[in-house]
């Protein structure tokens, strides 16, 4: 079977099957993804960390289709939650309470007693204030970590930087020694783990050493310590870049963290080219400034773009001897910022023509949004060489499910 997506005899397919013959059946706009990449992605980990067996949590942020849970449940997969929301979702997807992890730096009172009610395997604390919650809500010991800041410049999107001494996550090395003294006296924590979480789109792998050599440190002169979770945040290419890949991420982390049970939290690296975003070309348009392909998909599809100034590798669904020009992807919204590419090289496009933007498994679908009343579009994954819907295309009724006119307007 063919993994992933690539052309075939001039069209592009996803695990084998033409991609725009899939949109004749679905309609555009949809998220397309590939079960073969997520299966290869998540394989990867297991097989490259396999010395030290980890509990590999995916992180539910990255996105949250209970189709996805279901597919990772059965490869062993555990999951990193970070609200109620995922908790509920990744449960019913099929991941055991205990291979999730709940993370976050606001946790409400209704989030720890809902992990606690789930038996949840571990909860990751922010905060000193946390840890008080935890042991007053908690009835008997249940397993807690502490998620350290350890200042760590992670070369990323400062949006998504979370490791620097500035950032709102996690207590600072500073504050550990404090934070250990204080845990040790709770009766209803059992203190089990250390953890960071530096980043998103991480290029380098030196700060994943850095951190892990900091942690690993620290937890052998605490000595309680049973678990290192290094979070996730391992960057993938999205315009041909050489980025280092899983197993030479093992290699450099397993040596440290030989001596402890490891927990990692990949999101992005397991599903981030395993989908794209389909879309139809509805207009073209050229002025003296600029030249336009509006298409169908929009920035509430897909907002990464306009919110990051990301960049998604943008591939016709058919290779035809087309001019190459430079143009504005565009979509329909009532927005300027609505782009899905600026200035980009692109063969010359023509109306109805399928394109495709493409490593968009990853905060695409789930950062999606209904605004200038669109609905939200389906996701489809083919599974054994046929597409099936993974979540139904909303319509004007959903909408509207949750409004309501109140008497006397």
């Amino acid at each position: 079977m063919k993994m992933g997506f690539e052309y075939i005899k001039g069209h592009l397919c996803c695990d084998g099957i033409r991609i725009d013959g899939v949109a004749e059946k679905i309609g555009t706009p949809f998220y397309l993804y590939s079960k073969e990449a997520i299966v290869g992605n998540f394989t990867s980990y297991k097989e490259a960390f396999s010395e030290v067996s980890p509990l590999i949590c995916y992180a539910a942020k990255a996105n949250a289709n209970i189709a996805i849970f279901k597919l990772l449940a059965k490869l062993g997969s555990g999951c990193d939650v970070c609200s109620q929301g995922e908790l509920f979702l990744a449960k019913r997807g099929g991941i055991p309470s205990k291979k999730i992890v709940f993370n976050g730096n606001g946790k409400t009172e209704a989030d720890i007693k809902m992990a606690i009610k789930e038996k949840v395997f571990l909860i990751i604390a922010d905060s000193i204030d946390e840890l008080f919650l935890i042991d007053s809500i908690a009835k008997e010991k249940i397993n807690v970590g502490i998620r350290i800041n350890p200042g760590i410049e992670p070369k990323t999107h400062p949006y998504v930087a979370t490791g620097l001494e500035k950032s709102k996550f996690g207590i600072t090395m500073a504050s550990l020694n404090n934070a250990i003294s204080i845990i040790r006296k709770m009766e209803n924590i059992n203190f089990i783990c250390l953890s960071f979480h530096i980043g998103s789109q991480i290029t380098e792998l030196s700060p994943f050493v850095e951190s892990a050599k900091k942690l690993v440190s620290f937890a052998k002169e605490i000595g309680e310590i049973k678990y290192i979770d290094i979070g996730g945040g391992l960057g993938i290419p999205y315009n041909n870049e050489n980025f280092p890949g899983i197993s030479s991420f093992a290699k450099e982390i397993v040596p440290i963290v030989k001596d402890f049970k490891l927990i990692i939290e990949p999101g992005r690296s397991i599903v981030g080219n395993s989908a794209c975003l389909v879309t139809r070309v509805l207009y073209l348009k050229e002025t003296k400034a600029k030249r336009f392909i509006i298409v169908d998909a929009a920035m509430n599809d897909l907002i990464r773009p306009a919110l990051y100034n990301s960049f998604h590798r943008i591939l016709p669904g058919e290779l035809r001897e087309q001019e190459e020009i430079v143009a504005d992807i565009v979509g329909p919204i009532c927005e300027d910022g609505d782009f899905l590419a600026r200035e980009r090289k692109i063969n010359q496009a023509s109306l109805s023509d399928i394109l495709c933007i493409m490593d968009a498994g990853t905060y695409s679908f789930s950062m999606s949004s209904n605004y200038n009343g669109r609905a939200r579009c389906p996701e489809v994954m083919v599974i054994d060489k046929k597409p099936c819907v993974i979540r139904k295309r909303e319509t004007f009724k959903d909408l509207i499910r949750n409004q309501l006119i109140p008497d006397g307007l």
